[in-house]
């Protein structure tokens, strides 16, 4: 798993205990999807910079030749509306600053306006999506994938709350490339057909 933020024994024991608690919660938070889904509306997490939103394009790609016919959507910076304009890799960017995507204070309260997350929130749930993916390993952004209520949620198993996910990938930090991160996102993807 490519590293993106320092992974220390003390967040290896927080994200297990989370993961932990939650386990008894998955039947309840994440049963399975129907085997029936035939997802027409993606949701692609990719909250954070330029970079990211670029080793992002090889799945965006996949993606597009695994479901031709879905609607995919990116939920990202700015500058990942401006990249992936005219691309034909995202049908649509929202464009939303999520607060721990900061570079300084994320970890600060006051950042986090609620009342924009919720209106977030509901923007997700209307939108009804069939699929959400997000590469991130963050109890956050899996948070966040559960409350748009998607009937399959794939993301890995590492990060704390992979018991709101539907399909944990497993993960192993710093084995992979993150282009292979996210393309190992692919196969709960690709069972679908």
């Amino acid at each position: 798993m490519a590293q993106t933020w320092r992974v220390t024994p003390a967040k290896k024991l927080v994200f297990h205990a989370i993961d932990v608690i939650g386990a008894p919660l998955r039947p309840l938070l994440s049963p399975r999807p129907p085997k029936d889904l035939s997802p027409r509306n993606v949701l692609v997490l990719e909250p954070w910079h330029i970079g990211d939103v670029v080793l992002a394009t090889a799945f965006l790609d996949a993606l597009r030749v695994a479901l031709p016919e879905a609607r995919i959507t990116l939920l990202g910076k700015a500058h990942a509306e401006e990249l992936l304009r005219n691309s034909g890799l995202a049908d649509e960017v929202i464009v939303f600053d999520l607060p721990w995507t900061a570079k300084d204070g994320k970890y600060k309260p006051g950042r986090y306006d609620r009342d924009a997350l919720r209106a977030l929130v509901a923007r997700l749930r209307a939108a009804e999506f069939d699929i959400t993916i997000d590469a991130r390993m963050d109890l956050r952004s899996n948070l966040l994938t559960w409350m748009s209520k998607a009937p399959m949620r794939v993301g890995f198993a590492y990060g704390g709350g992979n018991f709101l996910l539907t399909h944990a990938v497993p993960a192993s930090p710093d084995v992979a490339h993150k282009v292979d991160d996210w393309m190992a996102l692919m196969d709960p993807v690709e069972s679908l057909s």
